[in-house]
């Protein structure tokens, strides 16, 4: 499975990320339609916790800015 933006009213995306528990950037991007697969450079991540961040604006002008957790399953 994919993790990814699911706001189908978002106008624009500024970033979409996910942080390793190091808080290494392991994924990035500013296209919507672009779900992580659960790769990093290709490889696949160990299972664990892992931080999203998400910062962008519907197309009603309001901005949204959010985070949470995810737990990657191999």
């Amino acid at each position: 499975r994919k993790f990814g933006i699911m706001n189908n009213r978002l106008f624009k995306l500024n970033y979409f990320r996910i942080y390793n528990r190091w808080g290494n950037l392991i994924f990035e991007t500013t296209n919507p339609a672009i779900p992580w697969d659960g790769n990093h450079n290709n490889i696949p991540a160990p299972s664990g916790t892992y931080v999203w961040m998400v910062d962008g604006e519907c197309d009603n002008g309001k901005r949204i800015q959010k985070q949470g957790n995810v737990f990657l399953v191999r």
